[in-house]
């Protein structure tokens, strides 16, 4: 399987980034790719910074751990 066919890609919109610059992220691209995944009811977040996201309400997984799960 494709990883595209098993991925979303989402579209990063006006609200996204109010809620990412009121949050408690320290790294403002962490809160966009939180609140993007909040936004379109992701089952998980992929990063390189899991320890960036010790408050998420959903799982997340270092790529190359998801990866492997997937395909």
């Amino acid at each position: 399987m494709a990883l595209r066919q098993t991925c979303c890609i989402t579209a990063v919109e006006v609200e996204t980034i109010e809620k990412a610059l009121q949050s408690t992220f320290k790294d403002i691209e962490d809160a966009i790719q939180y609140y993007s995944a909040i936004s379109c009811d992701a089952e998980m977040v992929l990063s390189r910074n899991v320890n960036d996201f010790k408050d998420s309400t959903i799982p997340v997984y270092m790529p190359s751990l998801a990866i492997c799960n997937i395909l």
